[in-house]
This record gives C-alpha cells, structure tokens and sequence, in this order.
C-alpha cells in the first residue's frame, strides 16, 4: 500500500478520534459544573448552612445585644454567634452592620432558592427547573457524541479492513501510527497492568455524566417540596419530562459504551492479529 492511501486512513481516524474528544470533553465540563452547581445548592450544603446562621443572628440579634444570657439563647450558641458575628467583623451596635447582614441574607437566598442562569446564554431560569435543563443539555451533547463515535467507529473499521489487505507489515505500521491518536481508546500493548488501570480510568470517566446526573436526579426527588407547595399539578409535568430525560440519557449512554466497546475489541483484534505475526 502506497503512502499517500494510508495516509489518506491515517488521517480519517485521527479527525474522527479527535470529533469525539472534543464532544468527551464538553460533556465532562458540563457535567462537572452540573454537578459542583447542585453540590452547592443542595439541602445540607455549605450555603445553607450559611444562611441558617445569618437567620439565627438577626433572629437573636437583641438577645446577643444583652450582656446577659436569656432563655432564648443556650451559653454555648450564644458563643457560635458571637465568635461568627466577630468573624465576619460584624458590631452588634452598629444599625448599618444589621442592614449589611440582611443584604447578605437576601443575596444568599437567592442563590440557594432563586434563579440561576445558563453559561454563554443570557436567560435566567428558576432554580426548580436546574434538573430539566440540566438533563436536557446532556441529552444534546450525549447525542452528538454518539454519532460521533459512530462515524468514528465506521471509520476505524473500514481503515482497519482496508489496510490488513495490504499485509501485516502495512497494518502493523498502520496500528502504530493510529494508536498516537488515540487517548480514551487504549490500544494493546506489552504493559497490561497499566493498560488495565488505564481503560478502568476512561469508562469511569465514560459513565461519570449519567451517574452523577442519576445521584442528582434521585436526590432532588428525595428532598423535593417546592412544587407542592408553588403548583402540585405544574410540578408534576416537570417530573414527568425529567424522567423521560434520564430515560433517554441511559438509553444514549449505553448505546456509546456498546460503540465505544466495539472499537476497543477493533484495537484487540489488530494488536493479537499482529503480536500473532510478530512472534
């Protein structure tokens, strides 16, 4: 085989590996702020636990005023609130250290049960609605990353097909050449242990964005409420779509892993046919 055709492979398997890395990559990016989003905004989360604390000191401001301990306030929380209220530098005293703690306040909880706004897109959404939207981005990006993996895993075939006609010493050349493109796909080598840890490391990363929007999905139904409470009937619609999102999320993501799959046996498949010629 002439090196202008296999040039012409080499390079149709270095695009389409590259197509897929870069949609990997956004899906991982989108899937790590989803997650560090939720992580922050969820009950029991530092936020929270920073608003509770700004309502129990404007809650017993007059009590931490007083000298004196009251029935209110224990000695030991009297304490916490002072030591946070000198943390912050904040005087009892001081009417306008109030107002600045209120306006903390309201900037707090408008984080935690506000609004929040999509990245490069200038539309505010309510918080309730962070899963749908969530969800939905992956759907998309989950999406082209399958067709891209598809073509990507046509292309490796074909390329594979066509050069072992040529011989083995075209398709070993071949492999070595198309293996440097390769990053998530890791092709055969002598080193099986690290090879091992290696594909162990990408299909824990392959899995991460329908994992952690699974946790995300469950725990928001665990803890939900604000829909009974704004409109149960609304709510409801709401969480009907968020389960045909994951429905379709799962069903995308095991639909690549079964590609993704397919062209790692392509990779094993050439390394035995030529370690075979080799020995």
């Amino acid at each position: 085989m002439d090196w202008e055709r296999l040039k012409f492979y080499l390079d149709g398997v270095g695009e389409a590996s590259k197509r897929s890395r870069v949609v990997f990559y956004i899906i991982l990016l989108s899937s790590a702020m989803i997650f560090a989003f939720y992580w922050k905004t969820r009950e029991g989360s530092w936020l929270e636990h920073r608003i509770n604390l700004r309502h129990s000191l404007l809650n017993h401001w007059e009590e931490l005023k007083s000298p004196t301990n009251t029935d209110h306030v224990s000695d030991e929380e009297r304490k916490r609130l002072r030591g946070a209220l000198e943390k912050m530098g904040i005087g009892l005293q001081t009417p306008v250290d109030k107002d600045f703690l209120q306006r903390q306040l309201y900037n707090l909880d408008d984080q935690f049960n506000g609004t929040f706004k999509v990245p490069f897109v200038d539309v505010t959404f309510d918080i309730n609605d962070f899963l749908l939207f969530s969800s939905l981005q992956l759907n998309v990006l989950a999406i082209v990353f399958l067709f891209c993996l598809i073509r990507e895993e046509e292309t490796l075939r074909i390329s594979f097909e066509s050069v072992r006609e040529a011989g083995i010493h075209p398709f070993r050349d071949f492999y070595k050449m198309a293996g440097m493109h390769q990053i998530w796909n890791i092709p055969g080598g002598s080193h099986k242990s690290r090879e091992f840890l290696l594909r162990m490391v990408t299909w824990l990363l392959f899995l991460f964005p329908l994992v952690a929007e699974w946790w995300i999905f469950i725990d928001d139904r665990m803890t939900a409420g604000a829909w009974n409470i704004l409109d149960k009937s609304f709510g409801n619609r709401i969480v009907i779509f968020e389960y045909i999102l994951m429905i379709s999320l799962t069903v995308t993501t095991v639909m690549g892993a079964s590609i993704f799959n397919r062209m790692s046996d392509h990779w094993d498949k050439a390394y035995e046919e030529i370690h075979a010629a080799e020995k």
